[in-house]
């Protein structure tokens, strides 16, 4: 409780920057849209280079950083470094315990990925999306370890910062440190994996995987950033792989080195002639980065871990303290007698009738925000049908965590207004060690930007 109060007193001092950064925004709307290049306006709440995100390329910054203190940085580091630790621990208890695989709905093709690791370490990228609350400090609603993107955008999004007068002035003002995912630092973790695989070469090209038809700014900001670092990066496309049982090549360059940068689920649908990066992969012909291993330990239903009592003793007295009531409370949908109020056994679907507003359905594996039903906003008939339908196909009910709302610059004609928005923070991780991290902004529950969500960066205040 000490820790949150500290954190408590400290965000007065965020929120004090936060509103003279407002101010001086307000001042000088008109410089700062002269200051943006030419691709790229202010649409109400964020920066993009087209109106529709889904028609063009897209940028999708907020108008301001998200200002943190040293304080509370540290908490976020703390928390989200012990919460990636355990998620390997529950790795390792995976790979020897089959009640444990069928309490979590794992498939035989996890169990493989999970078991087949040659990369050093088993997430070498992480971005664990939560909050910051008064109560209980930070709270995480989703791991992202599957392909988390962002690394490019954030280094983007500081440059067209850097030429705001409103910036200029705080950063004259405060001394405040962008809280940055560097490319140079992706770069690190790729070498590093390469390097303990057994890679020979001093600088290895390197082959960055996007799905094509889901246009990925962020893996052409990180590609441009290797490359000023002397590195040859090619963007491709995993379904135009060619390999030969020895070698894996893209466009006739053969590639020992590989940044899996889209969801795994993707290719595993598709044909089997489609998936020379797994047959590359499982043969230890390249370095993948992040492996399929990464993709298994994607499941939302692996919160239960860490909030079902059954699981206690895998977690240390220290290490329940020090996480506290970081996870939501979670259970994947099937039949079973577990705990929602302290001390009071009950049937799971009748906790999730009963309880429903305090609530939501997810599927275990989804991205972009799709598969996610809230409680308050569905009537009773409705989900109960909904229990019904999904509880077969590996489905959880989860507590809601209520985000914090704030306040965020909004242009309108009239000129530049506020509006309050619920906010997100998301400490990034990579090989398991805290780099920094990013925010996002949402009128909307589900912050990502396809559902209306833009990115934030994070500058933390000295």
């Amino acid at each position: 409780m000490k820790d949150i109060n500290e954190l408590n007193k400290e965000l007065s001092i965020a929120k004090k920057i936060d509103g003279e950064y407002r101010q001086l925004l307000k001042k000088s709307i008109n410089k700062t849209k002269k200051s943006l290049p030419h691709y790229a306006k202010i649409h109400n709440y964020r920066i993009m280079e087209d109106n529709d995100i889904f028609n063009g390329r897209m940028i999708s910054t907020g108008l301001k950083p998200r200002f943190i203190t040293r304080a509370q940085e540290n908490h976020l580091k703390t928390r989200s470094q012990l919460y990636i630790k355990l998620l390997g621990r529950l790795g390792e208890i995976l790979n020897s315990s089959p009640a444990a695989q069928n309490y979590f709905g794992i498939t035989k093709a996890e169990k493989e990925y999970l078991k087949n690791q040659t990369t050093t370490h088993h997430l070498p990228t992480v971005r664990c999306d939560g909050c910051l609350d008064k109560e209980k400090g930070f709270r995480i609603f989703e791991a992202n370890t599957n392909a988390p993107a962002v690394a490019g955008f954030t280094q983007h999004a500081w440059q067209l910062l850097d030429e705001f007068p409103a910036w200029q002035a705080i950063k004259q003002k405060y001394r405040v440190t962008p809280n940055s995912l560097h490319p140079q630092k992706i770069l690190n973790v790729l070498l590093e994996n390469y390097q303990a695989w057994g890679g020979k070469k001093s600088r290895p090209s390197i082959l960055i995987l996007r799905w094509e038809g889901q246009y990925n700014q962020d893996s052409d900001f990180l590609a441009q950033e290797f490359q000023k670092l002397g590195y040859q990066t090619t963007v491709g496309y995993p379904t135009q792989l060619f390999y030969n049982g020895r070698d894996l090549y893209y466009q006739g360059t053969k590639y020992e080195l590989v940044l899996r940068w889209f969801d795994l689920n993707l290719i595993t649908e598709t044909a089997p002639i489609y998936q020379d990066l797994l047959r590359a992969y499982f043969d230890n012909k390249i370095c993948l980065v992040s492996p399929p291993a990464s993709a298994a330990y994607a499941h939302k239903s692996f919160f239960a871990f860490f909030t079902d009592k059954q699981f206690s003793q895998y977690l240390t007295d220290h290490e329940r303290k020090t996480l506290g009531q970081m996870c939501p409370w979670t259970r994947p949908l099937r039949p079973m007698k577990t705990e929602f109020q302290p001390g009071k056994k009950e049937d799971l679907y009748d906790i999730a009738v009963k309880y429903k507003n305090k609530l939501l359905l997810k599927k275990s594996i989804s991205t972009h925000g799709k598969d996610i039903i809230f409680g308050q906003k569905t009537s009773l008939p409705e989900w109960k049908k909904i229990l019904n339908k999904v509880k077969k196909d590996r489905w959880l009910v989860q507590e809601m965590i209520d985000l914090p709302r704030d306040y965020e610059p909004y242009l309108t004609k009239k000129g530049l207004v506020q509006k309050e928005f619920y906010h997100d923070i998301n400490p990034y991780l990579i090989n398991g060690k805290y780099l920094g991290c990013v925010a996002r902004f949402s009128p909307n529950l589900i912050t990502n930007a396809i559902k209306g969500g833009t990115l934030q960066v994070v500058g933390r205040v000295k």
